[in-house]
C-alpha cells in the first residue's frame, strides 16, 4: 500500500518516472500476493492497477494504460457481483477511468 501511495504522491508533484516506477512495483508486488491468495488480495490488485492505468496514461503510454484498467475492471466487475455494495463504486471508478482514457 505504501508503494501505491508513494505512486500517487509523486505522481501530484510531477515526479512521473518515479511515480510510475512505484506504481509497477506496488502492481507487480500485489500481483503476486493474489496469485497465492485471490480473496485476500484482488481488490487490492485493482486498486493498485488504477493507479499504474493513470501513471501510464501521465507518461503516454496509453495503449499500456487502456490494458491495465481493463484488467483493473475486470476484476472489479467480478468482486462487484459477489460485493456490489462493497465493490460496486471501485468498479464505477475503473470504468470512469476507461473511458477518460478511451477519450
Amino acid at each position: 500500500m505504501a508503494l501505491n501511495n508513494l505512486s500517487v504522491d509523486l505522481g501530484k508533484v510531477g515526479r512521473r518516472a518515479e511515480s510510475l516506477a512505484a506504481g509497477e512495483e506496488a502492481a507487480g508486488l500485489y500481483r503476486d500476493l493474489a496469485e497465492a491468495n485471490p480473496a485476500a488480495h484482488l481488490p487490492e490488485l485493482a486498486m493498485s492497477l488504477n493507479t499504474l492505468s493513470d501513471r501510464l496514461g501521465a507518461v503516454g503510454r496509453r495503449d499500456e494504460a487502456l490494458a491495465t484498467i481493463d484488467e483493473a475492471v475486470a476484476i472489479h466487475r467480478t468482486l462487484a457481483e459477489a460485493n456490489p455494495d462493497l465493490f460496486g463504486p471501485a468498479l464505477q471508478r475503473s470504468l470512469d477511468m476507461a473511458v477518460w482514457l478511451e477519450a
